[in-house]
């Protein structure tokens, strides 16, 4: 047993590490507390907004004061998912000098809109150019006036999000993905018309690739033989051989046939990095949920 005039030192340390071990715990207790605090405040916000947006794509009224978004002037409506999807939307309405409105949405996504008080000004931009984070993406609708305008352009971005997670990219924009959008609704039918439509092209061997990707880059060009030899870097005498080669192999004229060979091929492009046997499995995927 120690003595007494050691006792008193180890007392004394043993509590200073006792008060320390309390401070250190108690801190911890308060940070955790007010983190999950600051999560359910942010969320119960979040619920809100989500509830206020439902009703506004529904067509019941909000109040905007409420939403903390001006329902008037113009407006695009974003998807973004990934690594930063608000930080994204944050950063193109900084861009614009516009103000914007967010809210989570499923399977990761987060649903926005970007929207200025002029309806006046005719320029809009473009947001294909924005620069985003890595492995973070945006599906973009068109620009609309008002009410009626956020709501058709939600309906845009959701189209193009369906396009984009077949064929992701940085930022995809309803404008360029329309057909296919609406292609999508029915993918086992749209296979079909694939196969119809190419018949012999549809193979996976090289003479078909080469076909293919003349006729595409041919119907592009606007039939334009000319531009065609320039985008795929061949003689334009060789642009016309292989258009008579496809017109022999399909057993028609391509003139006659034009809008659905383009249309077949620019499916085909974007459905090729698929397995085509999943295909009935990706539509369910592609027709999930919407983004809010």
């Amino acid at each position: 047993m120690p003595q007494s005039s050691q006792r008193l030192p180890v007392l004394r340390h043993i509590s200073q590490y006792q008060f320390i071990w309390n401070d250190r715990v108690n801190a911890s207790i308060i940070e955790a507390y007010q983190q999950e605090y600051r999560a359910f405040y942010l969320q119960g916000r979040d619920r809100k907004r989500r509830a206020l947006v439902r009703d506004l794509l529904a067509g019941i009224p909000v109040d905007e004061s409420a939403l903390g978004y001006s329902l008037r002037g113009r407006h695009v409506s974003v998807i973004a998912w990934g690594t930063a999807p608000e930080a994204a939307i944050k950063k193109a309405a900084a861009s614009l000098g516009w103000q914007s409105l967010t809210v989570s949405g499923a399977a990761g996504t987060v649903v926005g809109w970007l929207g200025r008080p002029n309806t006046k000004i005719s320029s809009d931009e473009d947001l294909s150019a924005l620069e985003t984070a890595p492995e973070t993406f945006l599906a973009v609708g068109q620009y609309g006036d008002n009410l009626d305008g956020m709501q058709r352009s939600y309906r845009q971005a959701w189209q193009a999000y369906r396009v984009a997670q077949i064929h992701p990219q940085p930022v995809t924009r309803y404008t360029s993905v329309a057909l296919e959008a609406l292609v999508l609704r029915d993918l086992p039918a749209v296979r079909d018309f694939i196969v119809e439509q190419l018949g012999p092209l549809y193979r996976a061997d090289e003479r078909a690739k080469v076909l293919r990707e003349t006729l595409s880059a041919y119907f592009a060009s606007g039939q334009n033989a000319a531009s065609t030899a320039s985008v795929i870097g061949v003689h334009e005498r060789t642009v016309a051989y292989r258009l008579r080669s496809a017109e022999k192999i399909l057993d028609r004229s391509i003139a006659t046939s034009r809008d659905e060979l383009s249309i077949a091929l620019r499916m085909y492009a974007l459905l090729q990095e698929q397995e085509r046997a999943d295909l009935v499995a990706l539509q369910d995927q592609v027709l999930g949920p919407a983004p809010l």
